[in-house]
């Protein structure tokens, strides 16, 4: 049996309130994106270049190459562990290992290319921390053994969510 709703919705639900419409509900976002800019050594765009992330658990591996900006976009990432590689022709390789990506992140790197034959490489091993500069939004993974060290009555979901809440607020003020 199919509800008629009031066409003014003062009930708050609805067709037209957005209450029901998946599209304006708030989601639970899994994946991160990376977005890579890739430049010369003069801070020129290097168009084409190929820019590659490999999952260091799975081995999977997600390829784009940079538009006429220089940029390539790499969307809906599992989070984890990856090694990041990019070839240009007339450059050499810069690849860099360990690079952590948490759900929900949003990472824009610029990388400058060395000039030299194909076959060499650059390697980086070590790594800052990845910031979102993408947007202002702040996230944080909780792991399963922290949520168990939490002071909650029965492990109940809405607890934690209740306990997530509180502490945005708190850190919006």
């Amino acid at each position: 049996m199919e509800r008629d709703w009031p066409k003014d919705s003062r009930y708050g639900v609805g067709p037209g309130s957005g209450l029901l419409s998946g599209a304006d509900s708030m989601g639970q976002v899994t994946t991160a994106t990376f977005y890579a800019i890739v430049q010369d050594p003069a801070s020129a765009v290097i168009v084409g270049a190929e820019v590659s992330l490999i999952n260091e658990g799975t081995g999977a591996v997600v390829s784009r190459r940079t538009d006429v900006s220089g940029e390539a976009h790499l969307t809906f990432l599992p989070v984890g562990r990856y090694t990041l590689r990019i070839q240009a022709p007339g450059f050499k390789t810069h690849e860099a290992r360990g690079l952590e990506f948490l759900a929900a992140q949003s990472v824009r790197r610029s990388f400058a290319l060395e000039l030299g034959a194909v076959t060499e490489s650059v390697e980086v091993t070590a790594q800052t921390a990845l910031l979102n500069t993408v947007s202002a939004e702040q996230s944080e993974n909780i792991s399963r053994e922290r949520v168990s060290e939490l002071p909650l009555a029965r492990r109940n979901l809405a607890s934690v969510l209740a306990w997530a809440r509180a502490s945005r607020a708190t850190a919006a003020r």
